[in-house]
């Protein structure tokens, strides 16, 4: 058997379900909508200041890590704007 045979899609949706439905729903529409206003709540009162869009931004991109966007306020607090830093210094920088 060549591997592309092996490798090919099954002839039909249901195919491997064992005797189940297929799920046909778009996956984000059977999650419940977002609370922005008391997300963004949350991430001011987490940092102990107002917060702009961008920070924002980053604090929705990790809800599964809550404590990263709170280490980065803590970093800029004692470093100031880091975002504005190449990539190789703020890696690999030296703490003195």
């Amino acid at each position: 058997m060549r591997l592309v045979a092996a490798l090919q899609a099954p002839a039909s949706r249901n195919e491997g379900l064992e005797g189940r439905d297929a799920d046909t729903a778009r996956p984000g529409s059977l999650l419940p909508d977002a609370d922005l206003a008391a997300h963004r709540e949350e991430a001011e009162k987490s940092c102990g200041r107002a917060i702009d869009e961008t920070e924002f931004s980053a604090y929705l991109m990790y809800p599964m890590y809550p404590k990263i966007f709170t280490e980065f306020v803590a970093l800029q607090r004692k470093y100031g704007p880091v975002s504005v830093l190449p990539t190789p210094v703020f890696l690999w920088h030296e703490d003195r």
